[in-house]
């Protein structure tokens, strides 16, 4: 299937980031949740291809889909599964941040501001 080819992987993986931030948003959150799931475990299957090619920004994308069920997971007044989410998704964050993997224009455009970051956590 073309979902599988990595054209395409990184853009179904974000449709279905954004189609279950938006139901969520419009407090639809089966559906919502419906979608990010279908993210989470279409990244956690992904093919050897995809980790080749596109590894990069399917896990930026992954790392979008954790904060999205952290969120989904608060609204639904779960809040064990909401802080897990929100952990992994702050370890992800910290992780790709302090690799040392990242290209000086990224940091530019996107610096890490270890203080935010630590806000977040206490949060």
């Amino acid at each position: 299937p073309l979902r599988l080819e990595p054209e395409y992987f990184v853009h179904i993986q974000d449709v279905f980031n954004q189609l279950g931030a938006l139901w969520c948003n419009r407090q639809g959150h089966s559906q919502g949740m419906n979608f990010l799931r279908r993210a989470q475990i279409m990244y956690e299957r992904r093919p050897e291809k995809i980790r080749q090619e596109v590894e990069q920004k399917a896990a930026d994308n992954y790392t979008l889909t954790m904060f999205y069920l952290a969120q989904a997971y608060g609204a639904l007044r779960k809040p064990g599964l909401s802080a897990r989410f929100c952990a992994e998704t702050m370890s992800r964050q910290l992780d790709h941040n302090t690799s040392g993997d990242r290209p000086s224009e990224a940091i530019e455009r996107d610096p890490f501001d270890c203080k935010d970051w630590v806000r977040n956590c206490c949060s």
